[in-house]
Parts: C-alpha cells; structure tokens; sequence
C-alpha cells in the first residue's frame, strides 16, 4: 500500500505542476512475470495445484452448503417468531 500511495502522489504532484511524471519503468513488466508463471506451471506443479484447490473448494463447498440450509431454516422460522414476539407484547 505504501508503494501504491508513494506513486500516486508523484503522479499527482507531476500533473498538478504539468511536468512530465518522474516514475521510472519497471524493469519487470505483468507479461513478464505471466510468461514465467506460464512455464513454472506446468507438469507435476501443474497437478498439484489443482488437486490442491479441487480438495479446497469441495470442502468449501460442503461448508456453504451446511450454512445455506442453516440460514434458509432460521430465515424461515426466527423473522416470524421475532415479528410475532416483538409486537404482540405491550
């Protein structure tokens, strides 16, 4: 975050004085780091990474199902018993 704010203050200073920005290019560009990610995922990094997020996102997947029908069942039962509680009572 301090590298994000430190560049966007001298891109702003540069544009409130109308001078050209001062930030030096990046020796390493996005597509650079891509390419490399590209030819470090392949092969046996490759399968272990998705086994890795397959096994993950099952078990995700259990636990958003096992809160879905816990909220739906108290979304159903609690609101009414609330309402009826809350109003009813002088």
């Amino acid at each position: 975050m301090g590298l994000l704010f430190k560049e966007l203050s001298t891109l702003y200073g540069a544009f409130v004085r109308e001078e050209e920005d001062q930030l030096v290019e990046l020796a390493v560009q996005y597509a650079d780091y891509a390419v490399w990610q590209r030819k470090w995922m392949e092969g046996e990094v490759l399968k272990e990474q998705a086994e890795y997020w397959k096994k993950t996102w099952r078990v995700r997947r259990n636990c958003w199902s096992c809160l879905r029908t816990i909220l739906v069942r108290r979304s159903r039962i609690i609101p009414e018993k609330w309402w009826n509680w809350s109003w009813t009572r002088s």
